[in-house]
């Protein structure tokens, strides 16, 4: 007889236990990435006042709320951060200097690199002898020094100089001579215009005078500039010419169209001389024979004042009454940019060390910036100072301008 075999034990897979595992395990999220530390690409503007107060806006990845941003050593006490890659800072109050902006969260800093350098801007000045001159234009000299004009002061009329350690040397002028424009000429010496006694003047660095007079009878030479030809060029703001001298003192007076009121001129990076035309609202370009051309700005009435050559190839000038920037290029083509306070009055511009253009502010008593790409940024002078006009980029990199009340204003990176 066959024994009963037992039934067998009962088996249990485990196929569907590791089933569930596997899709417990797939049903979970996947861990999140780590964060990545901020980085800075760009800011702008990328200078302020050591006071602060500066909206500087910062472009770069990996931004969220909660960020701090630090200018150099000081910390910002105000951030809005806009997107993952944009915020906006408002400058602290720090020393001169440039400095690194970082933003810092969660997941670390970021790194310094040179684009996120930020200059903090000082302003200061000389003060010359006597408290009531009138100065007018500003040059830099062939000895490294500065030059300027000064008009109607209790001394007289004046040819000043002035060394980058403050020092002040003054000739005095025949009177009445009224000076008001001034340039290094291509001989070695400073040239200027007499406005009252209608006369275009030439000192060398030791302080030689001469003076020659103006065919034109009240001619009211206005600014002056050094030709590429060898000549001396002027504006004679009244007869409505433009003038030429050589370094012999012979001079030669070209007519405009139009009662333009010429203003101010500069030798452009095309060899010819281009002028501004206040009364009827153009840009002038007068090649070295005497053949002008004009250019209407686009805006009607814009008051086109003074004019410099730009870093960038093109021509960039003031519009005192259109209160805007504008830019023409060799061909003629204009472009304008305006500025955020209204009835500003822009006045003298100058190109700066750091390839933008900076301008004067008569309306507003303030310094202004632009930008190759037209961004205008403005910066409030101290309320003891009060602008007069002109602006030039310095021998030590400095801005220079005039103030009344007889003061050389520096505007300090």
């Amino acid at each position: 007889m066959t024994p009963e075999r037992p039934n067998p034990a009962p088996r249990f897979s485990s196929f569907p236990l590791l089933l569930g595992v596997l899709l417990i395990a797939c049903s979970s999220p996947p861990p999140a990435p780590a964060a990545s530390a901020p980085t800075v690409t760009s800011v702008s503007p990328d200078l302020g006042l050591v006071s602060g107060g500066t909206a500087v806006t910062v472009t770069g990845s990996n931004f969220e709320p909660g960020m701090s941003v630090r200018f150099g050593a000081a910390l910002s006490g105000s951030v809005t951060v806009i997107s993952s890659t944009t915020l906006t800072a408002i400058s602290p109050a720090s020393s001169t200097g440039p400095v690194d902006i970082t933003v810092t969260g969660a997941a670390g800093s970021s790194s310094t690199t040179i684009n996120d350098t930020f200059h903090f801007l000082t302003f200061g000045h000389d003060a010359l002898p006597g408290a009531d001159k009138d100065l007018g234009g500003v040059t830099n000299g062939p000895d490294g020094n500065l030059w300027f004009t000064e008009r109607s002061g209790s001394s007289g009329d004046m040819i000043g100089r002035i060394t980058p350690a403050g020092r002040v040397t003054e000739f005095a002028l025949p009177l009445p001579s009224g000076p008001f424009g001034i340039t290094s000429g291509p001989d070695g010496n400073l040239w200027f215009t007499e406005a009252a006694a209608h006369k275009i003047g030439r000192i060398s660095p030791a302080g030689d005078l001469s003076e020659f007079d103006l065919p034109t009878a009240d001619a009211d030479p206005y600014l002056i500039t050094s030709g590429q030809d060898g000549n001396v060029w002027f504006t004679e703001h009244a007869s409505n010419k433009i003038g030429r001298i050589t370094p012999a003192g012979r001079v030669t007076g070209f007519s405009l169209a139009a009662k333009g009121r010429p203003s101010s001129i500069v030798s452009g990076p095309d060899g010819n001389l281009w002028f501004t035309e206040y009364g009827t609202s153009k840009i002038g370009r007068i090649t070295k024979t005497g053949s002008i051309t004009e250019f209407p700005t686009p805006a009607a009435n814009s008051g086109p004042s003074f004019i410099v050559n730009g870093p960038d190839g093109n021509l960039w000038f003031t519009e005192a009454a259109g209160n805007k920037i504008g830019r023409i290029t060799p061909a003629g083509s204009i472009a304008e940019f305006s500025i955020p306070t209204a009835r500003s009055n822009p006045q003298g511009i100058t190109s700066g060390i750091d390839g933008q253009l900076w301008f004067t502010e008569l309306g507003s008593n303030k310094l202004g910036r632009v930008t190759l790409a037209g961004d205008v940024t403005e910066f409030d002078l101290p309320a003891t100072d009060t602008l007069s006009g002109f602006i030039i980029s310095g021998p030590d990199g400095n801005l220079r301008f005039t103030e009344d009340g007889g003061k050389i204003g520096v505007l300090k990176r």
